[in-house]
């Protein structure tokens, strides 16, 4: 059967599938979660069936949890492919979803490693303001720090993060020509936007988990009376 609501209806019509001839709430929901789990179902007919089930709350219940978390997951998943384009790292986008949220996590460990801050809360750009004031601090030496660890964040991500985050790319020969307060300035907006959007990415990929995991109990959920009844008959044969 391609349509659920044409399912259902004939189903209700003939309800010949118990000994009075009408079928429970819970029966009708279990049905349902079933037919959802093997078949595909348009989300623009789940109002459609609610008007069939209205007489069932918990089935309706189960259509409406399974509309609303399955519009959350679309939304969801849109938002985070918006990033392939400028995160093309096919190692990452070829992980299980829950393996992409860890590799996230160990990303923005390793990026606030760069920036000296993996373990304290002063980030690189601090540090360098205080050396830049110091009369006898070699300036060669800090610009090769500066240099060093930005080759390192385009290693880590890519130039396209830099351009959707409207991060200006400098040359490495530019930066000696810079002032220090824009040097300070240009480590700061980079530590500040890309930490913003590992954070983004990560709350983005802890919802999409958590939403896939509400469709999977929702679907694959069996209520403790029906659980008890199959052991009983389990334990019969």
């Amino acid at each position: 059967m391609n349509y659920l609501r044409i399912f259902l209806h004939k189903l209700l019509h003939k309800n010949t599938l118990t000994l009075n001839g009408k079928l429970t709430d819970n029966e009708l929901s279990l049905i349902i979660k079933e037919y959802i789990k093997h078949n595909k179902v348009y989300l623009l007919e789940c109002k459609h069936i609610i008007n069939i089930i209205i007489d069932y709350p918990l089935s309706c219940i189960v259509v409406y949890n399974f509309h609303k978390l399955s519009i959350k997951k679309m939304k969801l998943l849109l938002t985070i492919n918006e990033w392939r384009t400028y995160y093309t790292n096919d190692l990452f986008w070829n992980l299980l979803s829950y393996e992409k949220y860890n590799y996230l996590f160990k990303l923005k460990e390793r990026f606030n490693s760069i920036f000296d801050c993996a373990k304290c809360k002063e980030p690189f750009n601090y540090k360098i303001s205080i050396l830049f004031a110091n009369k006898n601090t070699n300036y060669e030496y800090i610009i090769s720090q500066v240099i060093e660890r930005l080759m390192c964040i385009l290693d880590l991500f890519n130039q396209d993060i830099f351009v959707s985050l409207q991060i200006p790319l400098i040359k490495v020969k530019d930066f000696y020509d810079l002032p220090h307060n824009n040097i300070i300035q240009y480590m700061i907006i980079i530590y500040k936007k890309i930490t913003k959007l590992i954070n983004i990415l990560i709350k983005l990929f802890n919802l999409y988990n958590l939403t896939c995991i509400k469709l999977h109990i929702l679907i694959n959920y069996i209520p403790i009376s029906k659980l008890l009844c199959m052991n009983n008959i389990y334990y019969l044969n």
